[in-house]
């Protein structure tokens, strides 16, 4: 079933394609600076940032008639030792070739792109 996530200014709506119209649900709504992707399983994952060291991955279900929130799991930076060192900010969530994978892609030149996994839903 195909599935899109859609991130704006406040929040996150998932959207449902069907033959006549789309299914809209509203996820994370007054939450600012979401970003995230579609697992392979058709689950959503959202990256919702606290400060530039640290934030959570969201994860969302979605079956034909509900969207459910399945949990969050925290995510901090290390610190940067030196101020010239590469900030911790994460720019965007790809999925992988790997089932129920993530890559979260750094905002910081030079900084490590990280692989996170979720179990099957």
């Amino acid at each position: 079933r195909e599935r899109i996530l859609v991130t704006h200014e406040t929040g996150a709506y998932l959207l449902s394609p069907t033959v006549n119209s789309f299914g809209e649900t509203m996820i994370e709504e007054q939450t600012t600076d979401l970003i995230g992707c579609i697992l392979d399983d058709g689950r959503a994952v959202l990256w919702r940032p606290k400060d530039v060291f640290s934030g959570d991955l969201l994860l969302y279900s979605a079956s034909q008639s509900r969207v459910e929130f399945q949990g969050a799991t925290p995510r901090k930076y290390p610190r940067p030792s030196a101020p010239e060192s590469p900030r911790g900010g994460i720019r965007m969530l790809l999925p992988t070739k790997t089932r129920n994978q993530v890559a979260l892609v750094p905002t910081g030149p030079g900084a490590p792109m990280e692989l996170w996994s979720f179990p099957g839903g």
